[in-house]
């Protein structure tokens, strides 16, 4: 770990930040908030881009996970509300299926 590229950890730790969204976003109610999560990827990317370009390194990586990060922010987000919809359609015709008995 010591020939660690600078900004690499963060981008790491952002590049989980962005997986975990989307994935959390399925999940009622959680889905709502899933997108405070991309948020903090976005901010760290960005970190990770600034600490990789003053040691002059390579900024592949942070720069995938920042257009990653932004990606992400939609399609949580639509991810989120589309779940919310179903999930709530689903328990709609549940509860009136048992209300007509």
């Amino acid at each position: 770990m010591a020939n660690e590229l600078p900004g690499r950890t963060l981008s790491k730790l952002a590049l989980v930040l962005v997986i975990l969204a989307p994935c959390l976003a399925v999940i009622p109610c959680i889905g709502l908030f899933a997108d405070i999560l991309v948020f903090p990827a976005i901010i760290l990317s960005i970190i990770g881009i600034v600490m990789a370009a003053s040691d002059k390194k390579p900024l592949g990586f942070p720069v995938g996970v920042l257009i990653a990060a932004v990606v992400a922010l939609p399609v949580t987000i639509g991810v989120a509300l589309l779940s919310t919809m179903v999930w709530g359609l689903l328990f709609a015709g549940a509860v009136s299926a048992a209300g007509s008995r």
